[in-house]
């Protein structure tokens, strides 16, 4: 009897050690499919992520090429990468190769990609800028404000007869005291700054029969002209030419370049300290409702280029290129200059400030910067 109880026992024990045995062999091989399948996504990562720093290395820079293989550690792993010029598919394209290794898994991932045109690719001056000031709202001006449609090269000298209006708005114009004037060019008649300014330089209560440019792309002349919605966002984020993107003006380096992109909370302001536009390129004060406002611009300061704001309250700095006011509904009335600023147009200054952005029909935009547009991929 006690022997049959120990051989009933001895068996258990052997059952349960057999039973935890497999048990642990079962747990230890889900432990490592998981391990397996967390490195084998880690790498998939790694390998698509290295196509994308590619896309938007070549995208700054058209003859970026890694003709022999280089590696790099990146999120835990590594990634050896080249390119390839190839003809594929019938066109001339960069053959982006990656292959990534995390934990021993490795992934391999093939793009295809059009080089961008954007270094051969004029930027012409934007047609919705249609004066030295362009408004959707009425625009006053008072002071010693002086605006000058009359065509300027870059350094502020006068080119005759080739100039716009100085002062184009939909809604009405008017201004206060005997000092602040408004010159422009029509038909190839140039007409000098002016107290009162000669009519025939303002254009007042206009429409736009396309649709009103209420964002900055827009401003640019749109898709069209290139510039879908956020391509100017995203040129500003990349940091190409000098580009920055702030939510916080105060997070400003100067001198200005590139595109300046200033996003403020709904209804906020840019006013304290006084906005130093200080610099070159395109500066933009805009929010998705419409309402990011600029006020009273350091008057100790120049600028080179273009100004598209939502709300412009009192420009007192020197500005040779133009401006353009996005609101309908200005917050502080309509009076847009009330100091010794003056702006002069300049076509020239807006387009040599303007750094290369790639073309909208060869380019798109992810991860925070500019990024080619991919035609295949390969996993």
């Amino acid at each position: 009897m006690a022997r049959s109880i120990m051989i009933l026992v001895l068996g258990a024990v052997i059952a349960y050690g057999l039973t935890n045995i497999t048990l642990n062999e079962f747990t230890s091989q889900g432990t490592q499919n998981s391990v397996d399948n967390y490195s084998y996504n880690r790498a998939h990562d790694i390998a698509n992520s290295m196509v994308d720093v590619i896309l938007m290395r070549i995208a700054n820079d058209n003859n970026y090429r890694v003709n022999t293989s280089q590696t790099e550690d990146l999120f835990g792993g590594y990634v050896a990468y080249n390119t390839q010029d190839v003809f594929f598919e019938g066109d001339s394209l960069v053959k982006i190769i990656t292959s990534a290794n995390y934990n021993g898994v490795s992934k391999s991932v093939f793009a295809y990609s059009k080089i961008a045109t954007s270094s051969n690719t004029p930027i012409t001056f934007p047609t919705p800028v249609k004066a030295a000031i362009t408004a959707n709202c009425p625009v006053g001006i008072s002071g010693q404000l002086y605006v000058d449609g009359r065509k300027h090269d870059i350094t502020g000298t006068v080119i005759p007869n080739d100039g716009k209006l100085g002062i184009w708005t939909m809604g009405t114009f008017s201004v206060g005291g005997n000092n602040a004037k408004v010159g422009g060019t029509v038909s190839s008649v140039d007409y000098d700054p002016s107290n009162p300014a000669n009519l025939i330089t303002l254009a007042t209560n206009q429409t736009w029969p396309d649709g009103i440019p209420n964002t900055p792309d827009k401003v640019m002349g749109g898709i069209s002209a290139g510039f879908p919605e956020g391509t100017l966002k995203n040129a500003a984020i990349s940091g190409v030419g000098g580009s920055q993107y702030v939510t916080d003006p105060n997070d400003l380096t100067f001198p200005l370049q590139g595109i300046t992109y200033v996003e403020l909370p709904s209804g906020d302001r840019w006013k304290q300290p006084k906005p130093r536009l200080d610099g070159e390129g395109v500066v933009i004060v805009h929010n998705s409702d419409g309402n990011a406002i600029i006020q009273n611009t350091d008057k100790d300061y120049d600028f080179t280029g273009l100004l598209i704001a939502d709300d412009i309250i009192h420009i007192h700095s020197n500005i040779t290129g133009a401006v353009f006011a996005l609101t309908e509904s200005p917050s502080q009335g309509n009076v847009i200059g009330n100091g010794k600023g003056e702006v002069l147009f300049s076509p020239e200054a807006v387009i040599n400030t303007i750094p290369p952005i790639a073309n909208s029909s060869q380019a798109n935009y992810g991860f925070g910067k500019k990024r080619l547009a991919v035609k295949y991929w390969y996993e």
